[in-house]
Parts: C-alpha cells; sequence; structure tokens
C-alpha cells in the first residue's frame, strides 16, 4: 500500500478524503443531497461524542469528502474505518428505501465494486484507499477557504452552508 495511504502516527492530524467508488457522479450529487449529507455529518458528530474523534474541518464535495481529523484516543483508523462502514450502510439503506431516481444504476455501480475486493460481500460505497496528509492543521485554512470557493462559485445550486464547516 503506498505511503499516501496509511496512518502512521495515530495521534496525528490528517487532511483526508474519501471518495465513492468509480467517481460515481450521480450519487456524488445525491451525496450532497441534505438527506446523504446528514448521514456523514452525523457520523461524524456521532463519533466526536463517542470515539475522541475530532474533527477540525470537513467538505462534502460532489464525490468525494474532505476532513481533516485527530483522535484524541489515539485510534484514527479504527475511528475512519467505522465511519466509512456506517456511513456506507445508511447510503445504501437510504438509497433502496427512500424515493431516488437512479436507485438500480446506482446499486449496480455499487455492487460492481463489490466485486473487486474480497473485504466485499454485496456493495461497496467507498473506495478502501484515502488519501493522508499529516500535520493537516497547516493546511487547514486553506481548505476550508477552497471549499468554500468551491461551493458559493461553481456548485450553489447543489450545495447548502453544510456542505463545508468547522468544528
Amino acid at each position: 500500500m503506498p505511503n499516501s495511504y496509511v496512518i502512521k502516527n495515530q495521534q496525528g492530524v490528517y487532511f483526508l478524503t474519501f471518495q465513492i467508488v468509480s467517481w460515481l457522479v450521480p450519487i456524488a450529487i445525491g451525496i450532497t443531497r441534505k438527506r446523504y449529507r446528514d448521514i456523514v455529518i452525523d457520523a461524524f458528530n456521532y463519533c466526536v461524542a463517542t470515539k475522541g474523534l475530532r474533527v477540525h474541518a470537513w467538505c462534502i464535495m460532489s464525490n468525494h469528502v474532505h476532513c481533516i481529523l485527530s483522535s484524541a484516543n489515539g485510534t484514527l483508523s479504527d475511528t475512519i474505518r467505522d465511519v466509512k462502514r456506517h456511513t456506507a450502510k445508511q447510503i445504501l439503506l437510504s438509497v433502496q428505501s427512500e424515493p431516488e431516481s437512479r436507485r438500480d444504476w446506482l446499486l449496480q455501480g455499487f455492487r460492481q465494486a463489490a466485486t473487486a475486493h474480497v473485504r466485499n460481500k454485496d456493495y461497496q460505497v467507498w473506495t478502501h484507499e484515502m488519501y493522508t496528509k499529516i500535520n493537516a492543521l497547516t493546511y487547514c485554512e486553506r481548505v476550508i477557504d477552497f471549499c468554500t470557493f468551491y461551493v458559493t462559485k461553481t456548485q450553489t445550486n447543489r450545495f447548502t452552508e453544510k456542505s463545508c464547516g468547522r468544528y
């Protein structure tokens, strides 16, 4: 596994990017829909309250999530795994149970992505890897500035003010 995908210091502060499998743009647009966006935000909030996650900044983009995270108890990798697992299950549940115009296409994309990895049984929402950058607090303001610019200048009709934030 390349070094850019490994969290070596569990107490470090990391800039992370989680991406949707195959960069499925329609789910990406969906992830900025309130119901999908709230799944990600709720998962962050839960982990802040119960797992010692520190969320320094976050931005939900069209087909990926940027965030700057650290862990108060030194279990950052485990917490990230739990966030991705929980949000994947909740996104799938939402796609399957709530009105979604691209339901069949999305499920087929998630199903196809799962066949490439023995870790997945039926579906895969997030890629297994994630880009990491240690000492991310130095990048925090730039990330928020970029995300705010992107949201307000290029995607205003798809995002709300809750697509980016700081804790």
